[in-house]
């Protein structure tokens, strides 16, 4: 549901700086919910909100990996590189 517009997102906008947003938030996200688990403080509804944020940053931060393995090979590399990554 989300890639679509991650799709967008990464068409639009600098894609490096695209995945550095997700990667960190991702990331916090799955601190907050280790420290909420470590402290045997999470709530259903907690980890249900977590979740979805974390798909969320899944969903955006693919289109915008995929669409920067082109700037970052030369077209003549690229199909090489899109093997490597599945």
């Amino acid at each position: 549901l989300f890639s679509i517009w991650g799709g967008r997102l990464a068409d639009r906008m600098d894609k490096r700086r695209l995945l550095i947003f997700t990667n960190s938030g991702a990331g916090i996200t799955a601190l907050i919910m280790g420290v909420l688990t470590t402290s045997h403080t999470i709530r259903l509804w907690q980890l249900y909100l977590l979740a979805l944020l974390l798909g969320t940053f899944g969903a955006i931060d693919a289109p915008a990996r995929q669409a920067i393995n082109g700037e970052l090979v030369g077209k003549e590399d690229l199909q090489n590189a899109l093997i490597v990554e599945i």
